[in-house]
């Protein structure tokens, strides 16, 4: 008792001797089937990659006027955030604050 069936690329049947359900592909499908497979996942990371670059504002930094030197990155940063600013960090070798934003 043999089942033979005939799709595109696929050609399974069932052996009475061992009833066990098997797959034959020729090269060329089998090439087709990782090629698709390649390019889906392709598509996958390229889609997750660009949704996490659009979620992501871009921050700017601009020079605390009126300030002196900056020894301590949490005074700046509350001196920033009072101002209406996202933030603020110490930087450069002169310390020097600066104030972050949302680009």
């Amino acid at each position: 008792m043999s089942l033979i069936f005939h799709l595109s690329h696929i050609q399974p049947y069932i052996t009475t001797s061992s009833s066990s359900f098997h797959f034959h592909l020729n090269n060329s499908s089998l090439m087709e089937r990782k090629t698709f497979s390649f390019l889906l996942l392709l598509l996958l990371v390229l889609a997750s990659d660009v949704a996490v670059e659009r979620g992501e504002a871009k921050t700017c930094m601009t020079k605390k006027e009126g300030w002196g030197r900056c020894l301590i990155d949490t005074t700046c940063a509350h001196s920033c955030r009072k101002q209406g600013y996202k933030g603020g960090n110490c930087k450069g070798m002169r310390r020097t604050c600066y104030c972050l934003l949302d680009c």
